[in-house]
């Protein structure tokens, strides 16, 4: 991305303020669980392109976010279950893109009409003998754009096409992710040892605001290792750790070119 230099400095004048209440409630299910649920209002500041000699202002970004949840233990504490339920409804969602026309790819800040984020998250803890440890974690994410008028920012030139990203998913917001563990620990002479495997999977992720499959990551999963020691007195502690046991390569960032592909990558 280029960022243009102006001659001189254009201003704008504004302020912004917002009201953003907040109001939660709970309710305890017995000893062992705990029912909440919430709504929020949040806020970004507005912004501008002066970069562009451009003082129209970026419009300030509004959300109402709405949660409910459970927390629980049960079985004795031997396992912990959690769960949550989210809707996020954004108005004027600001994204990032390039300067429709620009001949080159200027980055500006513009606004999205509408922009929803709908999902749930799963979190499960169990401790079903002595020193053994399992956990799972699994989270499905629904976001996508409302109306937003917008040029491809991985096109250069003038005959970058306008488009409605209506239903488009929103960039770097994986549909699936899904991360699982285990370890024991081995009680030693002075001091334990303690072994862990985890496991992480991601669905397809795009890069962009127009979900291009080039500029996108595959499903994707990944393996690490690793082994604690930790004295008895706890005085002493010590790892040693394997990250991509696999090495699975996939890539953490992508920028389409006129002519080529630049990617970052793990």
């Amino acid at each position: 991305m280029l960022f243009r230099s102006l001659n001189y400095t254009p201003t704008i004048d504004n302020s912004w303020y917002a009201l953003t209440p907040k109001a939660g409630l709970e309710y305890d299910l017995g000893e062992t669980a705990l029912l909440y649920g919430s709504v929020t209002r949040g806020y970004k500041s507005g912004n501008s392109n002066l970069s562009l000699g451009n003082t129209e202002v970026v419009k300030p970004e509004y959300v109402w976010s709405y949660e409910l949840g459970l927390k629980s233990q049960l079985f004795d504490n031997k396992l912990r279950a959690n769960f949550d339920v989210f809707y996020y409804d954004y108005t004027n969602f600001q994204a990032f893109g390039i300067a429709p026309g620009s001949g080159t790819a200027v980055a500006i800040f513009e606004n999205a009409a509408s922009a929803t984020v709908q999902g749930f998250d799963m979190e499960l803890l169990a401790r079903p003998v002595d020193r053994l440890e399992m956990n799972l974690a699994y989270s499905y994410v629904d976001a996508e754009f409302g109306d937003f008028l917008s040029t491809d920012s991985f096109l250069f030139g003038f005959a970058a096409p306008v488009e409605n990203l209506k239903g488009r998913a929103m960039p770097r917001s994986p549909t699936h992710t899904l991360n699982v563990g285990a370890q024991y620990e081995i009680p030693m002479t002075g001091f334990s040892l303690t072994p862990r495997v985890e496991f992480m999977h991601r669905s397809r992720i795009y890069y962009s605001n127009f979900q291009h499959r080039s500029t996108s990551q595959d499903p994707f999963s990944t393996v690490n290792a690793r082994l604690t020691m930790v004295t008895d007195d706890g005085r002493w502690y010590g790892a040693l750790f394997v990250k991509n046991v696999t090495d699975e390569h996939y890539l953490e960032n992508v920028d389409r070119k006129s002519t080529r592909l630049n990617s970052s990558h793990s």
